[in-house]
């Protein structure tokens, strides 16, 4: 399915503040290790346009039917980084160098994608194909 033609617009607040980010990011892992898949944490605030495009792409339908079986996906918020510090601190990223980030993560803890999570900081500039297409080489599937 080529993604080429796919347009996406992003949405106003996609990102929960009031959740609890700890128990959403510990639900999304335990399903990522029972379906043995990589859990792609997408991690943004409500004030970037960035993360706000690249929440609207990961839910749009057609990259749906690309990802999500292959990855267990969890969008967690961060505000303008005051918000869930904890989670990027416990998966080894001392500070976030921008919005979106994008950290996937194997069944067994091992992070995939030390080298480009910072990558996404420019997402309206990177069209849907490339995302989809570096995420699905970093399935195990």
């Amino acid at each position: 399915m080529s993604l080429s033609s796919v347009v996406i617009t992003a949405k106003d607040t996609p990102f929960n503040e009031t959740e609890d980010a700890s128990a959403k990011l510990e639900n999304a892992r335990q399903n990522a290790v029972s379906r043995n898949v990589p859990l792609l944490i997408m991690l943004g605030g409500n004030w970037c346009p960035d993360a706000r495009l690249l929440s609207a792409t990961l839910e749009h339908n057609q990259v749906e039917e690309l990802l999500n079986p292959k990855f267990e996906t969890v969008q967690i918020d961060v505000g303008k980084y005051e918000r869930n510090q904890a989670i990027h601190t416990a998966l080894g990223f001392s500070k976030l160098e921008g919005l979106p980030a994008v950290i996937v993560q194997s069944p067994n803890g091992e992070i995939l994608n030390s080298n480009s999570v910072f990558a996404w900081r420019d997402a309206r500039n990177i069209p849907t194909q490339e995302f989809v297409d570096k995420m699905l080489a970093l399935s195990n599937n």
